[in-house]
């Protein structure tokens, strides 16, 4: 168990740290706010973000995305579950752990940029490059995810029972970082909570087996770092 936890959450710690590069070289880039960019997808101006809206940005400002990539996105920050993305859901998307960093971007006014291609050439490739990055970087985690029990629920429950310390049914970040620890996965309680946010699907602060347990691998057939989105 523990050799297969070591091996399999420090490529998924691995793979967000270079997410959250990517984060803060946007954050640095003088032209980007986040309201501005909302409003860029948000085509029928009702405040959230839909999957028509994300395929008709995609399109039009040439992401390279298509809309697999585009669910993915939208999988891993919709916290509630609607199938939509509200402004702090897409704030999730864009904004660092760094707090220096995640100030800049959060404080950052508007310039009267109303369209991508108003951007610079330099943001509009900081975007395209992290936009493809998170979903390299989800494909990953779920492949990371099946391989640890290679889908089976037996292996699924053996892990879980490990991480779920307090025997509650459910793991708590606590809990997850505990047992990082007692497995030899050592990394900061950022890298901890990042990784714990990935598996709390619904962001209630608990991972259930539900969440934990990956029964299929869909798409995902292997780490994919060398499509060059990092």
């Amino acid at each position: 168990i523990q050799s297969k936890m070591i091996v399999n959450f420090n490529d998924s710690i691995y793979d967000n740290k270079l997410l959250e590069e990517k984060r803060v070289n946007l954050a640095l880039r003088y032209d980007f706010c986040l309201t501005e960019m909302f409003s860029m997808v948000d085509y029928g101006q009702s405040g959230y973000l839909s999957l028509a809206d994300w395929q008709k940005f995609a399109y039009e400002n040439s992401m390279a995305l298509d809309s697999e990539d585009l669910c993915v996105i939208i999988d891993r920050y919709d916290r509630d579950r609607d199938g939509l993305l509200s402004f702090s859901e897409f704030c999730d998307l864009f904004l660092p752990n760094a707090t220096e960093y995640r100030k800049t971007m959060q404080e950052r006014v508007e310039r009267n940029v109303y369209t991508f291609f108003e951007y610079t050439t330099m943001t509009q490739g900081h975007v395209r490059d992290l936009l493809r990055s998170c979903v390299t970087v989800e494909e990953n985690f779920e492949c990371n995810k099946f391989r640890l029990s290679d889908g089976r629920v037996l292996t699924s429950d053996e892990i879980f029972a490990f991480l779920d310390k307090y025997k509650t049914g459910y793991v708590t970040l606590t809990e997850f970082e505990t047992a990082l620890n007692e497995a030899g996965v050592y990394c900061t309680r950022k890298d901890a909570r990042t990784l714990f946010d990935q598996f709390d699907k619904n962001g209630d602060g608990r991972i259930t087996f539900d969440e934990f347990h990956s029964p299929a691998r869909g798409r995902v057939h292997s780490p994919v770092r060398g499509r060059g989105y990092y």
